[in-house]
Order: structure tokens, then sequence, then C-alpha cells
């Protein structure tokens, strides 16, 4: 039994290696400590400040310090100005109408005043160009007094008390075949109706001259009784002296 355990013990102790003898005098060398700090550790290696990590502040942030992946994209910058306005002459502005009459009067001739707009027009720039025009419905005019009461006052022609303005208003100002095209809605007795004005602009300095010409269906807009004598077709030419 002993014999066995001192077997044992030999067997365990061989199979350490020998330990080196060192001589008096010669003391290993020991490398020396690096120090620890901030800038000798990677920067993943290094703790955060307290508890928490370090909160960021938007003044903290700027352009310089983000990625260029990370920055908001620009706004682009509007397409340039809007075209110059023009000033409409209220007092030189023509709008006239004509329409076939009742038997034995013919052709009625006709007219309205009061033109108020705010116009913006430039050849140059279409895509800024707008138009916003109205009239005062009370001032028609077929040169015979009893026609335009009827036509001011009874609840079949324009009811001016009830419908004072009739207006219109572009959505898009185009060049055409001819001159030139302003695509919108015309409102006239309460109703709205989609309608295309062809133009021409002469300028001359400061000033400037639109004319139009265009037709509408009366019945279109609750004009007059369907059918009868009267015709149906309206046509109405405008011409409008600006200045900038």
């Amino acid at each position: 039994m002993r014999s066995a355990l001192s077997i044992c013990l030999f067997v365990i102790i061989s199979t350490f290696p020998p330990r080196k003898t060192v001589p008096a005098g010669h003391q290993p060398e020991i490398p020396p400590a690096k120090s620890c700090s901030a800038e000798s550790l990677p920067s993943h290696h290094l703790p955060s400040e307290g508890p928490f990590a370090q909160p960021w502040s938007a003044e903290g942030l700027s352009a310089k310090s983000l990625p260029s992946h990370h920055l908001p994209a620009e706004t682009p910058p509007p397409e340039g100005p809007f075209a110059q306005p023009w000033t409409a002459d209220p007092s030189k502005a023509k709008v006239l109408f004509t329409v076939k009459g009742p038997f034995p009067f013919g052709t009625v001739h006709g007219n309205f005043s009061g033109l108020k707009a705010t116009i913006r027009f430039d050849e140059k720039d279409l895509p800024g160009s707008a138009v916003s025009a109205s009239i005062d419905a009370k001032t028609v005019s077929t040169g015979i007094g009893l026609r335009n009461s009827d036509l001011r006052n009874k609840e079949e022609w324009l009811n001016t008390d009830k419908y004072p303005l009739i207006s219109f208003k572009s959505s898009k100002i185009e060049k055409a075949s001819k001159d030139y095209q302003a695509v919108g809605e015309l409102t006239l007795k309460g109703t709205t109706r989609p309608l295309e004005i062809p133009f021409s602009f002469t300028a001359s300095g400061n000033t400037g001259v639109f004319k139009g010409r265009f037709t509408i269906n009366r019945e279109d807009f609750k004009v007059g009784k369907p059918g009868g004598s009267v015709g149906n077709t309206i046509t109405i030419e405008l011409e409008v002296p600006v200045t900038k």
C-alpha cells in the first residue's frame, strides 16, 4: 500500500518541468508597466462617463461633424421669381359682348365696366404668370334701359343683387398656336365652368395691352330660358391696357 502510494507521487512529481535556478545577483528583468490612459486605449475600450453614456446636445452636432450620408437633403431653391405684375386701367378697359337677339332686334351689343384684375405676365416666364379678374355685373349695358333693367333684376337673366360679380381665375398661362392662352374657371351667376381664353399681349416700354376673345354658352350658366329666340352663344371681347 505504501509502496503503491510512493510510486504515484513519483509519477506526478516527474511530470512538472524542473525549476530553473537563477544565479545570485541576476534577477530577471521585468518590463515596466505601461501607463493606462485614455490616449493609450482604443476608442472602443474607453468607458463612458458616469453610469450612463454621455448625452449629446443639438449644439454639439454640426454639418462638419456628421458623415455626408447623415446630412439632411438641401431644399431646392424656388424656380425664380414670379412674372412681373401689371396694373390694369379700369377706366380704359373694354369688356364687350354680342349675342343674337330676338327678332326684330338682330344682334345685341353690350358691355360691362368696373374691371378689377390682378395680372402677372412675362413672355419668358409663363409658369409664373397668372390672372385673376372680376367685373361688376350690375354695370351691364345694352343701350336700352328696359332691357338693362331686365338683365340686372330678373332671376331669369343675371339677378345682379344676388350674383354681383362675374369672375375669372387662371390655373395656368400657356403658349398657344397663336399668341397665348389663359386656362382657368369662369364664375357667372353662381355657376363655375372651365374656360380657355386666347389672348395677345403688346408691350411698349412700361405699358402694354392685353386683347382676348372667347365664347360661352349662356345655358351653361343658366342665363335666360333654354331655347327661345335668343342665341345660345355669347361672344366676349376684352381689351385691357396695363402699366408696370
